[in-house]
């Protein structure tokens, strides 16, 4: 008898009906599809219009001025480069000025201002007309003004977006990270007045001072400290005053006896450090001097000052290349003492190393421990410029080179500092610790009739105001 064989089962899937044409159903999908080709043709023409209507009724607006405000707002960081550097060559020129912005080269000279990216392609350039041009960058806008001179302009990294002639020259000037700009010259009646300008170009505070302002650093927007000296009784005295430059009044006084104040950094916590001409002065978060480090008659031959600290070098020959690193922290108390040989040209510095530059060399010394690592470069440098965490850029006299850090100084050639200040015949700087702050506010005096009474007065007028008038 033959064995029955059971089938499996049987799936059916139902067929979709097909709707005649002329149904109902189909008519009603043909309305719904009509209506959206009415409604997207209806807001494409209704947007047309709208433009056409705009460009025309506003048309008197739309300049080239316009399009340039418009830039501020344009993000325009360039993507990181991975790729071989290349040496970037341009017009040589005694007065050349050289920076990094936005992860590109700026180079200004007499009669222009250029860009260029990391594989020496001019990416922006436009004239200028300064016999001795100055260049600040930040990390929004960079600004290059004639010293000396009366006008200032302020690009970004796609065009020239704002520029302005003072009636007076122009002394000196400072630009905070965010794009706050501090301009130095001078009256008629004052021989400083101090123009402060937020990021929209906008004029916020104007502040006039019968003193010579030496320097202005912003520590943010609502933030800065400004240096002034002056004589009086036959003696340099400084002030030092800590200021919103969108209020009336500052927020500190600090006067310096005997000290002629010439440069000063915000630090890491909040203080502050001041160069003077015989001693670098600490100061606290709550702005009350902390210590001073006595040059002892030495003069320093530089002086970096970043928010790590400050770096001093001393020559050790009257002939010869010996030279002294002296390395402090935010509180003045000194970290290392190194011992070099070599002319110094430039030194810069970050939260973990300290770099210098020689003819023929770079050398970074680490802030932890001491260690110092020398690399060799092309000689003729004349500049060192930190470009980020892992790039060096080295000016010459008509080309710069980029360096990599990880490139330059491997950890195999790492060389111990030894001894911090034992070295025979050396006497580091005196330090001495204060716990207030100096003196009031110097007395006024009238204004000086003759050039010659140029430091003879300690007259001052401070006025912070939103117009930019002299009260």
């Amino acid at each position: 008898m033959a064995e029955k064989t059971e089938k499996g089962p049987v799936i059916r899937i139902p067929r979709p009906r097909r709707l005649a044409r002329g149904s109902q159903r189909t008519e009603y999908y043909d309305r719904i599809a009509l209506r959206l080709r009415w409604t997207k043709f209806t807001l494409a023409a209704a947007i047309f219009l709208f433009m056409i209507g705009m460009f025309w009724i506003y048309r008197g607006e739309i300049t080239v001025e316009n399009m340039r405000y418009l830039a501020r707002y344009l993000n325009t960081d360039s993507p990181e480069y991975t790729g071989n550097y290349r040496t970037i060559y341009f017009n040589p020129s005694n007065k050349i000025q050289i920076g990094s912005y936005k992860g590109e080269v700026a180079v200004a000279d007499e009669k222009s201002v250029t860009l260029y990216n990391m594989l020496g392609n001019a990416t922006l350039s436009y004239p200028i007309n300064c016999r001795n041009p100055v260049m600040l960058t930040g990390d929004r806008y960079m600004v290059v003004y004639g010293l000396g001179e009366n006008t200032f302009t302020i690009n970004n990294a796609i065009s020239r977006l704002y520029s302005e002639t003072l009636d007076y020259p122009i002394w000196g000037a400072s630009l905070s990270a965010d794009g706050m700009l501090a301009v130095t010259t001078n009256t008629m009646e004052y021989r400083s007045a101090v123009m402060i300008y937020d990021r929209s170009f906008k004029k916020v505070a104007a502040i006039y001072k019968d003193k010579l302002v030496m320097d202005t650093v912003f520590r943010s927007d609502e933030l800065a400290l400004m240096l002034s000296v002056y004589n009086e009784g036959g003696e340099f005295m400084s002030e030092i005053m800590v200021f919103n430059p969108y209020d009336e009044t500052p927020k500190k006084l600090i006067t310096l006896e005997g000290e002629m104040a010439m440069k000063a950094a915000w630090l890491d916590g909040g203080g502050f450090a001041v160069l003077c001409d015989d001693a670098l002065i600490f100061f606290n978060q709550g702005y009350d001097r902390i210590s001073t480090v006595s040059f002892d008659d030495r003069v320093p031959e530089r002086c970096g000052l970043s928010e790590r600290g400050a770096e001093l070098v001393f020559s050790q020959n009257i002939i010869g290349s010996g030279e002294r690193i002296d390395i402090y922290d935010t509180r003045g108390e000194m970290l290392w003492s190194l011992q070099t040989e070599g002319q110094i040209l430039d030194i810069k510095s970050d939260y973990d190393y300290v770099y210098v530059l020689f003819d023929s060399a770079i050398a970074r010394i680490s802030v932890a421990d001491g260690t110092m690592t020398r690399a060799l470069i092309e000689s003729g440098g004349k500049s060192l410029i930190r470009k980020d965490q892992l790039t060096l850029i080295v000016a010459y006299t008509q080309s710069v080179q980029m360096l990599r850090t990880e490139e330059l100084f491997p950890e195999a050639n790492s060389i111990a500092a030894g001894n911090t200040s034992a070295d025979a015949g050396y006497t580091p700087p005196e330090r001495t610790e204060t716990t207030e702050a100096p003196a009031a506010e110097p007395e006024t005096s009238p204004l000086p009739e003759t050039t010659a009474e140029l430091y003879e007065t300690g007259s001052d007028e401070n006025m912070l105001n939103d117009t930019g008038e002299a009260g």
